[in-house]
């Protein structure tokens, strides 16, 4: 497993499974091989989905957008680590 939290606060979003995982750091560049942060914003959460997470990861994402005030362009910044 592996938790999601924010970036900054480390206020956790949830865990996700492996599957998950792969193709989250699939869809991002990494800037560098121990990378574990990620910006998400709707369009790129529109992207994770069209490559196939799960509705549970999408919804905490989703979630998360929206209790940031995220508008269009706005997104959050999230983190992921080993369970």
């Amino acid at each position: 497993m592996f938790r999601i939290s924010l970036k900054g606060s480390r206020t956790t979003l949830g865990d996700i499974g492996e599957a998950d995982l792969k193709i989250l750091v699939d869809q991002f560049e990494e800037e560098h091989s121990n990378d574990r942060d990620y910006f998400v914003n709707a369009d790129s959460l529109q992207l994770l989905v069209e490559a196939g997470i799960s509705p549970d990861f999408a919804d905490m994402l989703r979630i998360a957008l929206a209790n940031a005030g995220a508008g269009d362009g706005d997104g959050i910044d999230i983190v992921w680590q080993r369970v």
